[in-house]
């Protein structure tokens, strides 16, 4: 569904980027908190291809 790796999903929360849940010994996360993370990262990727690769060639 994210794409991306729990290393990134853990360091969104460390960021406070996106909420986690405990439950007992799981770790949760809204399903609302999580549109709303990848909203903000589709944003971010949009206004990066924008910009163009401005990188080092």
């Amino acid at each position: 569904m994210l794409s991306i790796g729990r290393t990134a999903l853990y360091a969104a929360v460390k960021r406070g980027d996106l909420k986690r849940v405990k439950f007992g010994k799981k770790t949760l996360f809204y399903a609302a908190d999580l549109a709303a993370f990848m909203a903000r990262l589709r944003h971010l990727s949009e206004s990066d291809e924008s910009q163009g690769d401005h990188g080092p060639r």
